[in-house]
């Protein structure tokens, strides 16, 4: 984090933090991979992944947002402009904090599950995101980016200020699609729903082999991951 802010930032992020955990009941799996992150946050780990497109990109959350935004009187994301060229900077966050939740929804088992991302439902997963534009911002300013770089558009130029950035944020945020851990990896008594032969904790042939498993997130993309889980969960079914 530290490129993004400083020491003393990060000190006050994380102490804002550990308020809002103290009166949640933590399961130790919770506890353990909070403690895990919190240390990432002064070591040189990426916890930003920056894309950087040579074009215009539209997420689906921006599509999805753009008309309720602009009927509330927020500008929101823009449009592109004829015959003008576009770099887009996406900020990905690898390490959030905030936890989601699934839950069976039916007795139907083909019916699909109720899902809540809860997405910055810990605030430091937005302050992280808040100084990640800031340095996007700061980047673009920067040669050889400073040269070639009109202005930024979205956010629009005059959205400066913490909290404006904060409900551009809230307003424009999306899921690069890399959900984990809904059955992770772990000791039962830790809260983990399967054994380190990927069987399902109580249960005698269920075997689960996918990124639901993870307990953690790793500063990757999970693709080449989930392929290892398969070669594993392969080896170990054969040698059953």
């Amino acid at each position: 984090m530290e490129p993004m802010a400083t020491a003393t930032e990060i000190t006050n992020m994380k102490a804002r933090f550990e308020q809002e955990v103290a009166s949640e009941k933590l399961t130790p799996l919770q506890k353990a991979s909070y403690k895990i992150q919190k240390g990432w946050l002064n070591e040189k780990v990426g916890l930003v992944e920056i894309i950087a497109y040579p074009g215009w990109l539209i997420t689906i959350a921006t599509l999805k947002n753009a008309y309720a935004i602009n009927i509330a009187g927020y500008g929101g994301p823009g449009v592109p402009k004829t015959n003008a060229t576009y770099l887009t900077l996406l900020m990905v966050m690898q390490h959030p904090f905030s936890r989601g939740n699934t839950h069976i929804n039916s007795s139907d088992p083909l019916a699909p599950p109720q899902i809540d991302p809860r997405c910055l439902s810990k605030s430091i997963d937005l302050e992280t995101l808040v100084y990640s534009v800031k340095f996007g911002q700061k980047l673009s300013k920067t040669e050889p980016l400073a040269s070639i770089v009109v202005t930024r558009q979205d956010p629009a130029p005059d959205v400066t200020s913490d909290a404006a950035i904060s409900e551009y944020i809230k307003a424009n945020i999306g899921s690069s699609h890399h959900s984990i851990g809904t059955v992770a990896l772990a000791p039962k008594e830790h809260g983990g729903v399967v054994d380190t032969k990927l069987k399902v904790y109580g249960t005698a042939n269920v075997r689960v082999a996918d990124a639901s498993i993870m307990p953690l997130h790793i500063g990757s993309h999970t693709q080449r991951t989930v392929y290892g889980i398969g070669e594993k969960a392969a080896k170990i079914i054969k040698s059953t």
